[in-house]
């Protein structure tokens, strides 16, 4: 089967290629390949290679800088998306997109359902809150995928910053009052290609449907969990959103509900202290190289 990704060099990306199955042609594409921001380029790609199955990982994901530079962020997570979904619906196969759990307002303690009203409190927020819109709208065959609170041991991410600091200060201040899945980019992966293999077995529905890890925890409480397995002795100062001083606002629940996944592929939640442990491992072996 002949896989088109778009989003060759994000976390998921990458991770993606590392795991492929011997039986997937994955052709990955990244921004110097296609031109994100224009429509036609995006278009002669799909035309080009149509593809069987279409993944796509690319998105504006630097939330601070997305109040700043809204109109490449709607660009790249509504606009483009869009463009993908009607070529996909043109030739007939399904899109997969990677989405997140700031389409929410984070309100109230219970785990957000894919069926839940969405309430982005932020520009990345609602810049992909307007993608899957758009993606729903063109009602083709599509696969909405939010996940949370992503870690890898690739790009920038909370994981590699917590040990950074760690490895510069005794001592560092984490939000406590934020609650989420962290979810690792390989456990994404893997549900991205058991998706694509329920499609091959034609047991495809198309949807809106959450994945994260489990159990669900506080970034303060995360933090410790990496220096933990990181035998760091650093000392984690929880402190309130309200103390952290940023452009942007999150959302204080990122639960998420990812019963309905299980129910209809069959994947289950991950656990993200199993995930770290891989991490940490992957880590350190790229220290050594």
């Amino acid at each position: 089967m002949k896989v088109l990704l778009f989003g060759k060099n994000s976390q998921v990306g990458l991770t993606l290629l590392k795991h492929k199955p011997k039986l997937i042609n994955l052709i990955s594409i990244n921004s110097s390949e296609v031109d994100f921001l224009n429509a036609s380029d995006i278009a002669s790609c799909i035309f080009n290679l149509k593809p069987d199955f279409i993944i796509n990982a690319a998105a504006y994901t630097d939330v601070e800088n997305a109040e700043l530079n809204q109109d490449e962020a709607f660009n790249i997570n509504a606009n483009a998306p869009e463009i993908i979904a009607i070529e996909a619906k043109k030739i007939n196969v399904p899109l997969l997109h990677i989405s997140t759990d700031y389409v929410f307002d984070g309100t109230g303690v219970m785990p957000w359902k894919p069926e839940d009203k969405v309430n982005p409190i932020n520009v990345y927020g609602k810049s992909k809150c307007d993608g899957e819109k758009r993606i729903s709208n063109v009602n083709g065959k599509y696969c909405i995928l939010r996940t949370s609170w992503v870690f890898s041991e690739h790009n920038k991410n909370f994981l590699k910053s917590v040990i950074n600091l760690a490895n510069k200060k005794n001592e560092i201040s984490i939000i406590a009052d934020q609650i989420g899945g962290p979810t690792s980019a390989e456990s994404i992966a893997k549900a991205c290609y058991r998706l694509i293999e329920a499609y091959s077995n034609e047991r495809f529905v198309s949807g809106i449907f959450h994945f994260s890890g489990f159990p669900y925890v506080s970034w303060a409480d995360f933090a410790k969990a990496i220096l933990l397995k990181m035998n760091y002795t650093t000392h984690i100062n929880e402190i309130t959103s309200l103390e952290f001083e940023v452009l942007a606002t999150r959302p204080k629940n990122s639960r998420l509900d990812c019963d309905s996944l299980f129910s209809t592929y069959n994947i289950k939640q991950p656990s993200w202290e199993n995930d770290l442990v891989n991490v940490i491992e992957a880590l350190k072996r790229n220290e050594k190289k």
